[in-house]
């Protein structure tokens, strides 16, 4: 019965969009300070729990539509479908981000940068699945939906090392080696192929002023390296939810070094910084309505 009410929990109630209607044709800067609004209004007293028995069984029961899975590939737009809950990743913490870009040899986003949010989370139940952090990335554009990434170290996780910033993101991720997450692989891979591989030619594409790009030259992959202002900062098993601690994180930090791969077997190449622009806020809308669009 507990299982059944934590799971009815992370469903929420049908709403209404937030945003306006012409929302999408407003700047990048209107479209986050809308967003910053709305993500900071409905903070949590307390911080939902993370241990809530929903494991890759429940995940992919909820995930066997295929329908319901391509929405994550196909909706343009930085809210949530009504009715639509976060199922992987349901639980983290958002905050504003600026890309600074360095000098590169890619289009757009890469040379322009861009503002937008960075949200850091864990894909579930840590007692089921270990501690599998990632990010979603959503970079604002001018006009124009938002380009957005997943990126994670690994599908396995890290196992016990809550330390959030332990290991690199990058969205070419590693095949898992644990026969419990085969089944989720192969679901993904009906919409997706290959299915660890989510493309980042998008942000080649289009510039945060909406110009779209004729010449369109994209990196193979990214990295992003937590940066000397957080690597280290956080020490594994202390018993603090993560959430809690990225909150500490002043405003202005560079989280991550942002390095591209032109190829799969390339060396990695500095392109780029994300930096905070306020603090982490855990709230209902950035975990129940915020939407990040996955590319392929």
């Amino acid at each position: 019965m507990k299982s059944i009410l934590i799971a009815l929990s992370l469903v929420p109630v049908i709403s209404l969009a937030t945003v306006p209607v012409n929302y999408q044709n407003l700047t990048a800067l209107q479209k986050q300070k809308i967003l910053w609004i709305e993500i900071s209004k409905t903070p949590y007293d307390k911080l939902p729990e993370t241990k809530t028995g929903l494991g890759i069984g429940f995940i992919l029961k909820t995930l066997n539509s295929l329908s319901s899975l391509t929405v994550s590939f196909n909706r343009e737009a930085d809210e949530m479908p009504v009715g639509r809950a976060k199922i992987i990743h349901p639980f983290g913490v958002t905050v504003p981000v600026e890309w600074m870009p360095e000098a590169n040899n890619y289009s757009g986003i890469y040379q322009t940068g861009g503002i937008g949010f960075a949200r850091l989370s864990i894909a579930g139940d840590p007692t089921l699945l270990g501690f599998v952090p990632g990010m979603a990335l959503k970079i604002l554009v001018k006009q124009k939906p938002s380009v957005n990434l997943q990126v994670l170290h690994s599908l396995d996780g890290q196992g016990k090392n809550t330390d959030f910033f332990a290991h690199n993101f990058t969205n070419n991720i590693p095949k898992p080696t644990s026969l419990v997450l085969q089944p989720l692989v192969l679901l993904f891979s009906l919409v997706q192929n290959p299915p660890t591989y989510l493309p980042v030619n998008h942000f080649a594409a289009v510039t945060n002023q909406g110009k779209s790009v004729d010449a369109v030259i994209s990196p193979f992959s990214l990295v992003f390296e937590p940066s000397i202002e957080v690597s280290g900062r956080f020490k594994s098993d202390t018993g603090v939810d993560f959430r809690e601690q990225l909150m500490t994180i002043e405003k202005g930090t560079v989280l991550y070094d942002i390095y591209a791969l032109k190829t799969k077997s390339a060396q990695k190449i500095l392109i780029g910084h994300l930096k905070s622009t306020d603090t982490f806020v855990g709230s209902e809308y950035q975990d129940q309505k915020m939407f990040f669009q996955h590319n392929r």
